[in-house]
Order: C-alpha cells, then structure tokens, then sequence
C-alpha cells in the first residue's frame, strides 16, 4: 500500500479560483497519481457564509469548490483537527462536512461533540488495515462534551483513543499542535510522540507549526516533526512558509516497510507546488537532518529550546499582565516587565503555572465558554 501525506491546506487567496475550478496542472497530477491513500489537513472551513466564530486571532474561509481541485489530486481523505475549522462557526463545520461529502472526500478528527470528533478512520487496502487517528491542541476550535470542534490534544484522552484503536492495524497519529515558525517540538509534543511510538504507533507526524522540523525513529515508529505547509498561499509570509515536504511510505503486512521524504516548494496557480530537485532538493534535506541531531543530543536539545523560550519571554510576560498593544510593543522593546515583575512575584507564578491543580482552575477561569461570551 502506498500512502502520501501532506500536512495544512488553506485554499485561499490565489489558489481558491485554481482549485474551485480543477486548473491542476498536468505533471502536478501525474506526481500525485498511483497512492491509496493520498491525506491531508484541512486547515480552513469551506462554506460560502461567513458567520465567524468568537475568537482572538485569523479566520479563514474558503468555497466548497475547491475541493474539486484536491479532488482531481488524488486526494481522499482530510483531517480537520486543527485550530481553524471553528473559524466560521458550528455551522461552517457542518457545511464543510456537508461539502466533503457531496465529494466523497473522506474526513475525521472533528465533529458535533468530542465524542464524534474522536471517532478513529480506517482504511483497508487488500490485507493491510490503516487506522488513523487526529489530535488539536485546544485553542478556539476544541471539541467537549457538548460543544462542537476538532479533537482535543489532552494526553489522557489521547491514551485512551490509541488504546481504542485494534491491535491488527497499521497506526497513523496526526498531532496538531506545537509553537508556531519553530523548527524545534516542544517538550510536550516531543514527550507525547514517543509515548504514541511506545504504544505502538507506527507514524506519527507532527503539523501546524508551518515550518519544516526534524525527524526520528523511536522504538518502531517514525515521528516527523514537522511538515511545513501544503497548498496555503499567504503572500505576506516567509519564504520559510512556502517551503515543506510530503511524506511517502509503503506498507504491507501492516507495517511499514519504508519512507521518502519529498521536499517541495510552493507555487501558487495551476502546479500548486514545484518538487525540489538537485541542490535545492539537498538544501532542505540537510537542514532537516541538523535539525533532526539536535533532538538525538539531549543536551543541545535543552539549550536550543531554553533560547527560543527566552526570545519570547516578554511576549509571555505581556499576555500574563494583560498588556494591550501599545504595552505589548513597548515591553517587548524595552523590557517594562523585567523592572515590575519582582523575584517573588515570578516564583508565585512559576509555581502556579507549574502545577496541574493551579493550571486546572486556569483552565476553567480562561475556557473557551468564559472567554468567548
């Protein structure tokens, strides 16, 4: 069996009348042609009514139509447990899956309540069975008991889903979360993949941070990191959001027998992206690789994130006091926080942000019901 997955898709801006209209260029479609099962994540909801949901941040939309475009790529199943598919409310959700039907276009990881929304996807080729399962950190869009959205990223419910899933399949976990343009997982997500391994997945593919990340084997699995972008055309962006990779493996008798990493290059309009080849196509790979050493040495894994967590301290300190954005600039230029923040302070909120009982009132006080009213 063979299986390709590409990671977020936003079919928006110049993209959107390409897709809505099937224009996918001829050796677009050729590269894609021949997978089983071709997956990725949907990051945007597709409905023609804007009727946004209440949040801090983006929200996207885009038409149903364009999923005649991933259609005609080969593309039969997508993920909708991220952080946007909430963006247009309940009922953009609903119109989405609507849409997706009407495509046949197979779908999971989101739905009326969490139960729905956990629901595993299976998919059998000849003797060989592949279950799936698709976990969003909880911003705007998580799903609860009685509200709908994607499926939530919380590590007991995520045991309990794996542990859910037979023991006769081949074991694909789609992780939506970590920190945004950082090519490092955090503690968290690096902890939990390896749990996932040590479980008994067989893949396991960390997306959402928009930027290519590192990989490893651990146990029998192999865990990518990050994947970069799919099909997400936002011409303010980096270059670094331009570029990604698509991951192939094969597998029979359950197991996976190997994997390629495909680096590729965006390219909005009718080839939707250009497959690297030559130096361009080493580049990436190689910096993929650095990145993969850093999370075999403990140690230079530690102060890698140790610095990337102080480049945002203040940023951090901002939404602890409350800033507003005049506040918020001006603290992250001159560091106000640093001269009201006392040492005794700091240690009151260490402690409270370190234990699970204090985050659990944390978590209620700031929930999605209370902050969203």
């Amino acid at each position: 069996m063979r299986i390709l997955i590409g990671s977020d898709i936003c079919p928006i801006n110049r993209n959107e009348i390409t897709l809505c209209e099937a224009r996918i260029a001829a050796k677009t479609k050729d590269f894609f042609c021949g997978y089983d099962l071709f997956l990725a994540n949907l990051e945007s909801p597709l409905t023609e009514r804007v009727s946004s949901c209440c949040k801090y941040g983006e929200s996207f939309m885009a038409s149903p139509k364009t999923l005649a475009g991933l259609k005609s790529i080969g593309i039969n199943l997508l993920s909708l447990a991220n952080n946007h598919i909430m963006d247009q409310g309940v009922e953009g959700l609903r119109e989405t899956i609507a849409a997706l039907n009407a495509y046949k276009i197979n779908w999971f990881g989101a739905g009326d309540n969490l139960a729905a929304a956990a629901r595993p996807y299976f998919f059998q080729c000849g003797e060989n069975m592949i279950g799936l399962l698709a976990f969003s950190e909880p911003f705007f869009a998580a799903a609860s008991r009685r509200r709908a959205g994607a499926n939530i990223f919380e590590t007991p419910h995520i045991v309990r889903s794996f542990i859910g899933l037979p023991e006769n399949c081949f074991k694909i976990i789609l992780l939506h979360g970590g920190n945004e343009h950082c090519h490092l997982p955090n503690p968290l997500i690096k902890d939990t993949a390896r749990m996932l391994a040590e479980l008994g997945a067989g893949l396991i593919i960390v997306q959402h941070s928009h930027c290519i990340a590192g990989y490893e084997k651990w146990k029998n699995a192999m865990i990518f990191y990050g994947q970069g972008n799919f099909i997400f055309d936002y011409p303010i962006a980096s270059q670094s959001w331009f570029k990604g990779i698509l991951i192939e493996i094969i597998v029979s008798n359950n197991r996976m027998n190997n994997f390629r990493i495909i680096p590729f290059e965006q390219a909005a309009g009718e080839s939707l992206i250009t497959i690297l080849e030559g130096e361009q196509k080493n580049s990436l790979l190689d910096e993929i690789e650095q990145y993969s050493k850093i999370l075999c040495d403990d140690d230079k894994y530690e102060i890698e994130w140790d610095k990337y967590c102080e480049e945002l301290r203040r940023s951090y300190q901002s939404i602890i006091l409350g800033h507003g954005n005049l506040l918020f600039r001006l603290n992250k230029k001159f560091g106000i926080s640093d001269r009201i923040i006392s040492s005794s302070t700091a240690m009151l909120q260490g402690r409270t942000f370190r234990c699970p009982s204090h985050l659990e009132v944390i978590k209620n006080l700031y929930s999605i019901e209370k902050t969203t009213k």
